[in-house]
């Protein structure tokens, strides 16, 4: 941005379900120093919610679904009403981004929502287990993820 002073920097964020995308981080609209980590704020045209798995919306800082409604997002998935319905439950679009939003509206993806582990009824991201991981100074790369298994069955070790 020093370099280039008339140059405008937009790292957008969405789905092909729903074009234009959802978020937008643009030097133009946000503050992209003071939230570099972030996917950025709503489009105009978006209306973003972020629902715990009953709809309802979750607290600033929470995880939750990111819905979706817009007048550019798609009517239905080609041939698939049951999917589409699922996509749709209750007028929103479900992304499966599992995110969080801070209080000035900024939004953080945290994980897709087919990749969440559930144990316990507690919901466990593989990505905050990979975080812990890497404060290990002997871990370069880690990369988790959920193994369904019948219950009461023992973990066997895989070579």
């Amino acid at each position: 941005m020093e370099k280039l002073p008339n140059a405008t920097f937009h790292d957008q964020f969405g789905q092909t379900e729903a074009m234009p995308p959802a978020t937008d981080l643009s030097s133009e609209f946000t503050d992209i120093y003071a939230n570099p980590d972030s996917l950025g704020i709503p489009l105009f045209c978006v209306e973003v919610r972020v629902v715990d798995e009953n709809g309802n919306d979750v607290a600033p800082g929470e995880v939750g679904e990111a819905v979706y409604r817009s007048p550019h997002i798609m009517t239905e998935y080609y041939k698939d009403p049951e999917r589409t319905a699922q996509a749709f439950e209750g007028g929103w679009f479900h992304s499966g981004d599992m995110v969080r939003i801070d209080e000035d509206g900024y939004i953080y993806f945290v994980e897709r929502k087919d990749d969440m582990i559930i144990s316990g009824g507690e919901n466990i991201y593989p990505t905050e287990i990979e975080e812990v991981l890497y404060t290990h100074p002997k871990v370069m790369e880690a990369a988790v993820v959920g193994v369904q298994t019948k219950v009461g069955e023992k973990h066997q070790k895989h070579s």
